[in-house]
């Protein structure tokens, strides 16, 4: 599983969360990744299968899902960079699920774009995050919170979702506190709430072929 996300942190981006607080900055930046968790992820297309082409090269997966609104199948993380702004220590009390909506899952075109979802190494929190439940849990010997972060030393969080009953709509509510000041930040997918839904262990999946096209039975390349 850490082998899945680890690219999340490296390709970090900055996910525009810095709001402001009583009119100040956060004491912290946060900067927010996605991914599935899977060593091969499944992606959920609705509508025309034609029109769904394989990602160009140098694309990201998380660009390829939001291009053709795709939703993540079986797992999805959430992969979180935080770092104080300056020696004064954030605490980081706690994390919390938040559902905006549950519906049956939908059907679609299921596509597994191979090696896109896949990368190194890396030491994070892991923690999973069960969209039934609402429970977050520590993985892998990660502490639970709270946390303490600073300019010197950053956190890395991957929070594993996962779902067998629903079409789930979410966000991530992070508490903290610095000083006087405290409060709560909501990670979200670039405005959006993230999106995930159980594998659908009987449909066709389009996977990536040694050419680059969509393939549903044995790999045979072109002569």
């Amino acid at each position: 599983m850490l082998a899945a996300v680890a690219s999340l942190v490296v390709d970090a981006v900055k996910s525009g969360l810095e709001h402001a607080i009583k009119g100040k900055e956060l004491p912290f930046t946060l900067h927010v990744q996605r991914d599935t968790a899977a060593d091969c992820p499944l992606f959920l297309v609705q509508g025309d299968r034609a029109r769904v082409q394989p990602p160009r090269a140098g694309e990201s997966l998380q660009a390829w899902a939001r291009k053709y609104d795709a939703t993540a199948m079986d797992q999805e993380a959430v992969t979180l960079t935080v770092q104080g702004r300056s020696p004064a220590s954030v605490v980081l009390k706690d994390a919390r699920l938040r559902i905006t909506e549950r519906s049956s899952p939908v059907k679609g075109t299921v596509f597994a774009p191979g090696a896109y979802g896949c990368g190194g190494t890396l030491q994070i929190r892991t923690f999973s995050a069960d969209l039934d439940t609402l429970r977050i849990s520590p993985l892998e010997n990660t502490p639970n919170f709270p946390y303490k972060t600073s300019e010197n030393d950053p956190e890395v969080f991957a929070f594993v979702s996962t779902t067998k009953h629903c079409m789930c709509s979410w966000y991530l509510d992070i508490d903290w506190e610095s000083g006087h000041d405290a409060g709560t930040v909501t990670v979200d997918d670039h405005g959006r709430p993230f999106r995930l839904m159980p594998a659908d262990l009987s449909a066709t999946v389009y996977r990536l072929g040694q050419n680059h096209h969509w393939i549903t039975g044995p790999d045979v390349p072109s002569p």
